[in-house]
């Protein structure tokens, strides 16, 4: 117990207006004990155990549980640690965070989904939206030496374990391709081929033998008979005498100067003068050219209005907004038509023919703006407009506030590339007439029909 809080009698005036629970140990992390409280502090000092009781506390089955405000009891904690709360119960701003609790907890009650029903990866996005509206925040990534990835992000780290935190930042993506979330980049990391380890030495080996054992050594150029050799060559006794001409080099930048330098292996005597550079993973001890490293942008990011409308109701209003309400039998929803592309790529493969699809993506720039109604209405015209052109056999669905998909089944090459400029014109027509004569605002993409093409933003 906080003895300094325990006695406090402006303290004890706070614990009567709300229901703090402290925590001592993870025995009393049941939602029995969590039920009635508005917030916890977690009394503990052990940094490993409090992360254990965050864990617990954000994989529990329903909001009023996984989304309770965290507090830490007063006292001195990593900065990794305070990111993964809702930061340490001073006394001085109980004020403050009685405040904010309220409204947090106000919040919370808005949120009308359970995200028990959706698969691990769509809770961990789902749960991600409603931290950010309950707390109305950004998720800032911190520095963190203990994860995989370099970096934390605020409560979704605390659901994962070290393994799966590569997850995060595909969660993130798809998040942030849907519209639910902008991001602003904030640094790339590299990631081990093997094991998806951020932690590498970089290391200068020979580029016949791979040794380590290199040793740099001057080259020298000669003003006076233009000679380039290793600094070597030139030393005799205390003095540089040119190996050329035996002339004596007394002064650098007048008599000579150092271009550059040469390397030397120990193990095989090759010399180079660029060594090869490799990456040894820390971690599980891989060692990798740098072109085989994989790059991953960190970002920051920020819930959109889209984003708020998803946390309170959940992903099934994603496809509630996706799909207009039409007779057309060619717009299907998202889940038909994967199950007719898969079919489609059978097909194709059976009959060696030409299937297409096209991508038409409009910028979050033009639909996060709009109203819930706005939106849908324009995502209607998109549909109608795209319907007006295509063949009756040609299907069309969506899965973003922002991009359609049409399926193109047997289809020539001169004619998908009409209906691709055919796309690009009208859709850039639609939305010039309020964001002027812009040529980034719509992005049309042609797909190949075949094993690959379900994994392109579907």
């Amino acid at each position: 117990m906080n003895e300094n809080f325990d006695k406090n009698p402006e303290s004890d005036e706070f614990m009567q207006r709300q229901d703090f629970l402290h925590i001592h140990n993870s025995d009393q992390l049941n939602e029995t004990e969590l039920f009635d409280t508005s917030a916890l502090i977690l009394d503990v000092k052990n940094e490993q155990i409090i992360l254990k009781m965050l864990r617990r506390i954000r994989t529990m089955r329903y909001k009023s549980f996984y989304l309770k405000p965290v507090f830490l009891a007063e006292g001195e904690y990593s900065s990794e640690i305070i990111g993964q709360t809702d930061g340490i119960l001073l006394l001085d701003q109980l004020p403050n965070i009685l405040d904010r609790v309220e409204k947090i907890n106000s919040r919370i009650q808005n949120i009308r989904t359970v995200t028990s029903k959706y698969s691990f990866s769509e809770s961990l996005l789902v749960k991600t939206l409603q931290y950010l509206y309950t707390r109305k925040t950004e998720l800032i990534p911190f520095r963190d030496r203990m994860s995989a990835l370099s970096y934390c992000f605020p409560f979704l780290s605390g659901m994962i374990s070290r393994e799966d935190q590569v997850l995060l930042l595909d969660v993130l993506e798809k998040a942030s391709e849907e519209g639910l979330l902008e991001r602003t980049l904030i640094d790339r990391v590299n990631l081990c081929k093997t094991c998806s380890g951020t932690y590498h030495n970089f290391r200068e080996v020979c580029p016949s033998c791979g040794s380590l054992d290199l040793e740099s050594v001057d080259l020298i150029h000669h003003f006076r008979c233009a000679y380039i050799g290793p600094a070597d060559d030139y030393k005799q006794g205390g003095a540089l005498i040119c190996p050329k001409c035996d002339k004596e080099l007394r002064h650098i930048g007048i008599d000579y100067d150092k271009p550059s330098e040469i390397f030397n292996c120990g193990d095989c005597s090759h010399q180079a003068q660029e060594p090869n550079m490799r990456a040894h993973c820390v971690d599980c001890g891989e060692d990798s050219e740098l072109e085989y490293l994989s790059v991953k942008p960190i970002y920051r990011y920020r819930l959109t209005v889209y984003g708020e409308e998803i946390a309170e109701h959940g992903l099934e209003k994603i496809d509630k907004d996706n799909m207009p309400s039409t007779d057309d039998q060619r717009i299907l929803s998202f889940e038909t038509w994967q199950v007719m592309l898969r079919n489609e790529i059978e097909r194709v493969k059976i009959n060696k023919s030409s299937s297409k699809i096209i991508s038409a993506k409009i910028s979050p720039e033009i639909t996060d703006p709009m109203d819930p109604d706005t939106r849908r209405d324009f995502k209607t015209e998109v549909f109608r407009e795209l319907a007006s052109y295509v063949r009756p056999v040609d299907l069309l669905t969506s899965n973003s506030p922002n991009e359609v998909f049409v399926l193109f089944p047997d289809i020539r090459k001169k004619e998908i590339a009409e209906m691709e400029s055919v796309f690009e014109y009208n859709l850039n027509k639609m939305v010039g007439d309020n964001l002027g004569d812009r040529n980034d605002l719509i992005t049309i993409k042609v797909i190949n029909v075949d094993d690959n093409a379900t994994s392109f933003g579907l």
